[in-house]
C-alpha cells in the first residue's frame, strides 16, 4: 500500500461511524492515520482541541436541504442568478423551437430536454450537483451549435 500524505495532502477524509441500535452512542477517544513513515496524517487526533478540524454530520438531509433550483439559486446568488438561470435555459429552447421551425429535425428533442431540465428544477436542485450541472450547460451549448450548423 502506499502512503495517502503524497496523494492527499490538504484534502479532507471522510471517516463514518455508524451505529446499528437507536439511543446508544458511539465514543471515540482518538482516531490515527499513520502513513509509512510513521506520521500522524490526522490534526487534533485526541480531540484535545475540541472538534477542531473535525466536521460532523448525518446522511439526514432532507430537512435541510432545498429541493427546488429557483429557490436554491434565489438564496445562492439573488434575483440575479434566478433571472440569468431561467433566461438562459429559455433563450436555448426558444433557438431549439426556431431551428424546428427551419426544418432541423434534433431540435424538437433538444427543445424537450431543456424544457424537462427547466420542470426538473421544481423538484430538485440539479445545479447543486457540479456534473450535472456541468452536463446541463454542455448539452445545451451542443444543442445550439448542432442546430446551428443543421440551419446552414
Amino acid at each position: 500500500s502506499q502512503s495517502l500524505a503524497g496523494k492527499v495532502g490538504w484534502v479532507p477524509v471522510d471517516l463514518a461511524f455508524w451505529c446499528s441500535q437507536p439511543g446508544e452512542t458511539i465514543e471515540i477517544a482518538s482516531v490515527r492515520l499513520i502513513d509509512d513513515q510513521g506520521t500522524q496524517l490526522v490534526t487534533n487526533p485526541f480531540f484535545q482541541q475540541g472538534l477542531d478540524h473535525w466536521y460532523l454530520s448525518d446522511d439526514q438531509h432532507l430537512g435541510w436541504r432545498i429541493e427546488n433550483e429557483f429557490v436554491a439559486s434565489w438564496l445562492d446568488g439573488g434575483l440575479l442568478r434566478v433571472i440569468t438561470v431561467i433566461g438562459f435555459f429559455f433563450w436555448v429552447t426558444l433557438r431549439e423551437l426556431r431551428n424546428s421551425i427551419y426544418g432541423v429535425r434534433i431540435s424538437p428533442f433538444y427543445a424537450t430536454i431543456h424544457c424537462l431540465t427547466v420542470l426538473s428544477f421544481i423538484f430538485d436542485t440539479p445545479l447543486q450537483a457540479p456534473r450535472l450541472a456541468s452536463l446541463a450547460y454542455i448539452l445545451a451549448f451542443l444543442s445550439v451549435e448542432a442546430s446551428n450548423r443543421g440551419i446552414e
